[in-house]
């Protein structure tokens, strides 16, 4: 059982933490989306794209690659279709409900990864902020709140949770979180530095 069939009956210990279990995923949700919001201010405010490199298809951000910068629409529709098919194969495999947990869990080690290499490999703050990184970490935590209540207080159903795969995927995410978090920093302190340079020259 995994805990989302509608035959699973929910055991009274965890009746007792759902309301706790329930703020845990209202944080989820209100995590995420002020974190989408705040990547279409982002990019708007700097002039440049928030999401990793995998997604991008703006033609205007690769101009140091012309074959990708000619070829983003098509490139895109294609990455696009070959998760799509992921997705429904993982789908077919486990069921729409697990596979939609493993999907997420994929998405979150794309993000948290992919933006720790997109701000590395930029060397600039442009497209990222200290509010777009709480905010998905809070969201981000908030899942990790409720699973473990539910792993906790509704073993028959959610004892999956804690399988190895998941705590590794856990440590990767606030690994890379944490690591996002000092490089923001330290990239940020080095162009406030080179900014008071710029404008004790002039």
């Amino acid at each position: 059982m995994d805990g989302f069939s509608i035959n699973s009956e929910v055991p009274p210990e965890y009746r007792k933490v759902k309301w706790l279990a329930d703020i845990f995923v209202v944080g989820m949700g209100a995590g995420w989306v002020v974190h989408y919001v705040l990547m279409v201010y982002t990019s708007i405010k700097h002039q440049t794209y928030c999401l990793n490199i995998m997604p991008s298809a703006t033609p205007s951000e690769w101009h140091h690659s012309p074959l990708v910068a000619q070829n983003g629409p098509l490139i895109f529709m294609a990455t696009t279709a070959l998760w799509v098919c992921g997705q429904f194969a993982v789908t077919m495999q486990l069921g729409p409900p697990l596979a939609y947990t493993w999907g997420a869990i994929v998405c979150q080690l794309l993000i948290s990864v992919g933006q720790v290499c997109q701000l590395l490999n930029r060397n600039s703050t442009r497209g990222a902020s200290y509010s777009l990184w709480l905010s998905r970490f809070f969201g981000s935590t908030s899942t990790i709140g409720f699973w473990t209540l539910r792993y906790l207080y509704w073993p028959e159903a959610f004892s999956w949770l804690g399988e190895p795969i998941l705590i590794w995927a856990i440590a990767v995410f606030f690994a890379s979180e944490f690591t996002y978090g000092y490089c923001f920093y330290r990239i940020q302190y080095q162009e406030n530095l080179s900014h008071g340079s710029e404008c004790k020259r002039k």
